[in-house]
């Protein structure tokens, strides 16, 4: 039996207050962004180009503005920009390793799957590297579709879907914490406590319809944010100032979760300034120091 094509959609996510608290047991609020979105599908497939797969067999088509292309498509020049801005997997590689941990979880968890070929094909166009999470958005919705695929949505917990989601990410060095994970599965918008002191990850979904008008601004030219934040891990580690200010900032997430509504617009605006404050001096240093 062939089973009918399935699509899954995911948002991009903005980090509202209390970024990057997750990665340091930290406390944050997200929103999901429906101006820009990823989309994977999964089809059934009687034969494939590379045995070695198995059952897990993926065929993924370039991200290429926001359309996918084949190779054939590309001018030299055009194909060296792009190697150059994606790399030369894109999102391909995230596509296999979200296969992988699947497979790992449900083999772990006695989840037995049908064996039988499937296909995986994505498109997104959420800007790369503007802090919108596109790479964790292209893994979570691959896993919507595998689990829809093999019909097995209620044996994996919604609240175990993120790690799902960032052991993924981790196979390819990605770093990171659940947050935005965490936003993609769960959607609209969430306040999250990763506090180790709690036992376990408390995750309170917020009401969005009381958010008042947000803009969203990025860079048409980005650069590697991974290159900003890699080296506050060591600081924090080693710093006591970084993980004071960084408990900041997880404060200001939980003030935030009080501060929606049209007569909290104010307060929801000085949090974000006061946070913007901060997060200069996690990452560059004291701001009144730094010309």
């Amino acid at each position: 039996m062939v089973t009918p094509m399935v699509c899954s959609k995911v948002f991009s996510r903005v980090g509202l207050l209390g970024n990057p608290s997750d990665g340091f047991f930290g406390k944050t609020i997200a929103v999901s962004c429906a101006n820009f979105w990823a989309e994977v599908f999964i089809s059934s497939c009687m034969d494939f180009w590379n045995d070695a797969l198995d059952d897990f067999r993926v065929f993924a088509t370039l991200d290429h503005m926001n359309s996918c292309m084949p190779y054939g498509c590309f001018s030299l020049e055009h194909l060296t920009q792009q190697i150059a801005q994606q790399g030369y997997y894109g999102g391909i590689r995230l596509l296999m390793a979200m296969c992988k941990r699947f497979a790992m979880y449900c083999q772990e968890h006695g989840i037995e799957l049908q064996s039988k070929n499937f296909s995986l094909e994505y498109d997104t166009n959420i800007p790369r590297q503007a802090g919108l999470s596109g790479s964790s958005a292209i893994a979570c919705a691959a896993l919507n579709c595998l689990m829809q695929y093999h019909d097995i949505q209620d044996r994996i917990p919604l609240t175990e879907r993120p790690q799902l989601i960032l052991g993924a990410e981790a196979e390819l060095g990605i770093t990171a914490g659940l947050q935005d994970r965490v936003i993609q599965v769960y959607g609209g918008m969430m306040f999250m406590d990763f506090s180790p002191d709690t036992g376990h990850n408390r995750f309170e979904r917020l009401p969005v319809a009381q958010l008042p008008p947000l803009w969203l601004v990025y860079s048409n030219s980005p650069s590697d944010s991974g290159a900003v934040h890699s080296p506050v891990k060591s600081r924090w580690l080693t710093d006591l100032s970084v993980r004071r200010e960084m408990a900041q900032i997880a404060a200001l997430a939980e003030q935030g979760r009080y501060g929606q509504g049209t007569s909290q617009v104010q307060k929801l605006q000085d949090l974000c300034q006061k946070e913007g404050y901060v997060m200069v001096k996690v990452i560059v240093g004291d701001p009144s120091t730094t010309a």
